[in-house]
């Protein structure tokens, strides 16, 4: 207990920030946005433009970053007030913009030809990287409709965006933009964090699992928590997966899943036969994450808790696991 009483940091560890979607505008002079696109995920748009004098299709990140987020806009067409219909690749933007590689008609921001992520038919399309703004203006007066699939490149890595289409340049992108997840007291030099960085390392190595789940709900949560990340003993597992089965407090239950996640794996032994590199490693939190014996266990609670809690619930399971690179079989993706 005494162990307990000064192990919590001086900050309190941050959570993945849940936001739920924000609503579309639908109207005329509204802003369109798709859901968060990845894999072979696609959004269809068909708006009414009829009054815009001009045209902005926007790729935003999806609040993850942007690394290896390819999007495209396939097959954009504008429909007349006659019906007829034009490709917009045949109309010459104003202005596109992009974070990394090319903007162009049939190309992925590579330079590569544009594929369909989820290799459908295309007949034409504009590939780009976010973030992407690509702007038409002086529309002419007789249109009335936009419509075009949009979706990621083949070329994309795990990218993923949101896209939007709009009558004006988006200020603020929906879900964060790209906001990551903040940063734990560890980032700043804290001299108050000593003490409660060797009591936790002491709680560790005394295997005081049990005490640690014991001084969850109290004042010692915090501390108590980040020890047991580190603890990939049996019975310490056992006893938060009870805990965790049978909390229904949202925001306990997130903290606790944070736990779970690092517990997920562990850290490969090192051997001496290979070189693992001096190089900046920003992954985390483990070079070579290794399954153990209580990977299955845990996985098959954290799945549960994501397909029956709330959305930020889900939420926070979802982006914990991907920061730490834990491949959960069946976890939701977060939205």
């Amino acid at each position: 207990k005494a162990l307990l009483a000064v192990s919590s940091p001086p900050v309190t560890d941050p959570l993945p920030a849940f936001q739920a979607p924000a609503p579309v505008d639908s109207g005329s002079h509204g802003v369109h946005q798709s859901p968060l696109i990845d894999g072979n995920k696609t959004h269809q748009f068909d708006v009414d433009i009829s009054g815009w004098k001009e045209l902005y299709l926007t790729i935003g990140d999806g609040g993850n970053g942007d690394g290896n987020d390819h999007g495209a806009w396939f097959e954009p067409t504008l429909v007349k007030k006659d019906g007829s219909v034009t490709r917009l690749t045949d109309l010459k933007w104003t202005q596109a913009t992009q974070g990394w590689g090319k903007t162009g008609v049939g190309i992925s921001p590579t330079g590569a030809k544009l594929v369909r992520s989820d290799k459908k038919a295309m007949a034409f399309g504009i590939g780009s990287h976010a973030v992407s703004v690509i702007s038409y203006k002086n529309l002419p007066s007789d249109i009335i409709r936009f419509k075009c699939v949009a979706g990621l490149a083949d070329t994309h890595g795990g990218g993923q965006v949101r896209f939007y289409a709009s009558n004006k340049v988006i200020k603020k992108f929906a879900a964060g933009g790209k906001n990551q997840i903040v940063e734990g007291p560890h980032a700043i030099p804290n001299s108050a964090s000593i003490l409660p960085h060797v009591a936790r390392k002491a709680l560790v190595a005394l295997r005081a699992g049990p005490a640690c789940v014991d001084a969850i709900g109290t004042p010692n949560q915090s501390g108590a928590l980040m020890a047991l990340r580190y603890m990939h003993h049996p019975e310490a597992v056992d006893a938060l997966l009870k805990r965790f089965e049978k909390t229904l407090e949202s925001d306990v239950k997130q903290r606790i899943a944070r736990s779970l996640v690092r517990l997920a794996n562990k850290e490969k032994p090192y051997r001496g036969d290979t070189w693992w590199g001096t190089r900046p490693e920003t992954r985390g939190p483990y070079y070579y994450p290794t399954p153990w014996e209580k990977t299955e266990e845990i996985h098959k609670a954290l799945v549960k808790a994501a397909k029956t809690g709330d959305p930020a619930t889900r939420f926070v399971i979802s982006k914990l696991a991907e920061k730490d690179r834990v491949s959960i079989p069946g976890l939701p993706k977060a939205e």
